[in-house]
């Protein structure tokens, strides 16, 4: 088989986030729901049932101290959608985690009543 950004969701975000850098670690699939991670130089590569993202490093702290996973933020749910050079928001299961002058803030989700 072919490995291409079409057939390989992991392959697409790696090619999609260049600021990833080298990798630091090897792909391991041991996250909650058979999700899977990688660590590279700037972030981690997280795949789940939703999809496969890139995490940038300041965004990965937050959610290790809030569960990762298994926590409020739940799995990231979209790539970064760069806002400026330095600004940027990413959305997860459980919120959207926004970055603004190198604060990073996670705003969580309503819950339906």
């Amino acid at each position: 088989a072919v490995l291409t950004s079409v057939t390989d969701p992991w392959f697409d975000a790696r090619l999609k986030s260049p600021w990833l850098g080298e990798q630091t670690s090897s792909q391991i699939c041991s996250m909650a729901g058979g999700g899977c991670y990688q660590s590279f130089q700037g972030g981690w590569l997280v795949r789940s049932s939703v999809g496969a993202f890139a995490v940038r490093s300041g965004v990965v702290a937050v959610w290790s101290a809030r569960g990762r996973e298994s926590g409020v933020m739940g799995y990231p749910t979209s790539a970064a959608s760069i806002d400026s050079a330095t600004d940027y928001t990413q959305t997860f299961e459980g919120g959207t985690v926004t970055v603004a002058g190198g604060t990073v803030v996670f705003t969580p989700r309503p819950r339906a009543n």
